[in-house]
């Protein structure tokens, strides 16, 4: 996938810097749910889940196309909307293979966990405090005085220097970062670390697809007639002026290329994968929202209790009793978190409310929810 950036005219020729997708493989990873897997951030609604309760420092290592260097100036990440989403999280490369070592190419840190997407994009001309160190760290031995650092953010800048992430700094962290200031870095494999989620404890979840950027400079001459269609084009909204803007249109109506939002594709996901209409899973899940009141993306018990009431069409807490109400709690959080997400929930509804028609608050006749708990486990008496 190419984007144009603004044409320019140098002499007899059109000059084109275009953001380039450039195609990897994931080939490590720290740790993985099996029903979301590293390899599902290679498309668009997939979801790559950490292990349970990895919730820090975990990545993924992208191998570029026939491993050809190149250099990554942006990433693109799709973020679940809740705190199970990335909030800090740090770019590398290795020249050597997959397993490093790694050299740090650029952090950054995600404002705003509601948004769909996030893009953050690198300007390798701009030093990082690291080199800035490296290089004073370089003229204080040279003139044989001793470096005195101003830190603004002496752990920021420690974490910076500590390519290995061992708690030490060492030579080859500092020859490292030394020879990757020189120019923009070139690698077959990048890294993407997540530092840290936005507080939950439970899991940690980025949404794809997850791109890799390049830029280059692409220049043609102009055949009749194409200065005035390269920017009648830019007028019409659309690329006509050569072979590459053609589209295939094996792929012109992709749920990317129709704007379906990515939150939208997992919610499809979840409901393939739990048997349940999408359109009850959506009300569900708009449900589930509405008691969120931190918009954590997990539940509390209060906020899981309002949720059942809500979901069985209960007026007041009394119409359910407390006991009944603290066991489907238990149910609910079966790993003993103290708190209950989306997906945990939908294997709660299906076992405990599958006779409840979520969008008409009707009950279907097939067995008394009150006595769905008997079946499992004797509820607690008040």
């Amino acid at each position: 996938n190419e984007v144009d950036k603004e044409p320019s005219i140098a002499g007899d020729e059109i000059v084109e810097r275009r953001e380039i997708d450039l195609a990897y493989t994931i080939v490590r990873w720290s740790s993985q749910n099996p029903d979301y897997p590293a390899s599902e951030l290679m498309s668009l609604g997939g979801v790559w889940e950490a292990a349970p309760m990895h919730v820090t420092g975990q990545y993924v290592v992208m191998e570029l196309e026939k491993q050809e260097p190149r250099c990554v100036r942006s990433i693109s990440i799709g973020l679940p909307g809740t705190d199970c989403g990335p909030c800090q999280c740090r770019v590398c490369y290795s020249k050597d293979g997959p397993d490093g070592p790694w050299q740090e190419a650029w952090r950054f840190t995600i404002e705003s966990k509601a948004e769909p997407t996030h893009k953050s994009v690198h300007d390798y001309n701009v030093s990082t405090p690291a080199e800035d160190f490296v290089d004073l760290l370089l003229a204080a031995l040279q003139r044989g005085k001793p470096l005195i650092p101003v830190a603004s953010d002496p752990q920021g800048l420690f974490s910076q220097l500590d390519l290995s992430g061992t708690g030490t700094v060492t030579l080859a962290d500092l020859q490292h970062i030394k020879e990757g200031a020189t120019t923009h870095p070139k690698s077959a494999w990048w890294k993407l670390l997540v530092h840290r989620n936005w507080g939950s404890m439970k899991r940690l979840q980025v949404t794809g697809p997850l791109k890799l950027c390049d830029i280059v400079e692409v220049r043609s001459k102009p055949i009749k007639g194409q200065f005035r269609d390269v920017f009648s084009s830019r007028m019409m909204g659309v690329r006509g002026c050569s072979l590459e803007a053609t589209q295939n249109l094996t792929t012109a109506f992709t749920l990317e290329s129709l704007g379906v939002d990515p939150k939208t594709i997992v919610l499809r996901k979840l409901a393939k994968k739990h048997n349940l209409s999408i359109l009850d899973l959506e009300e569900l899940n708009t449900r589930f929202r509405e008691v969120d009141s931190n918009s954590s993306g997990c539940l509390e018990e209060p906020e899981f209790t309002k949720l059942v009431l809500s979901v069985h069409g209960a007026r007041d807490i009394s119409d359910i009793p407390k006991g009944r109400l603290h066991f489907y709690w238990k149910q609910a959080d079966a790993d003993h978190s103290g708190e209950v997400d989306f997906e945990e929930f939908i294997v709660f509804f299906k076992k405990y409310a599958s006779d409840v028609d979520i969008r008409s608050m009707k009950t279907k006749p097939r067995k008394d929810l009150k006595n769905t708990d008997s079946q499992q486990e004797a509820p607690e008496r008040n």
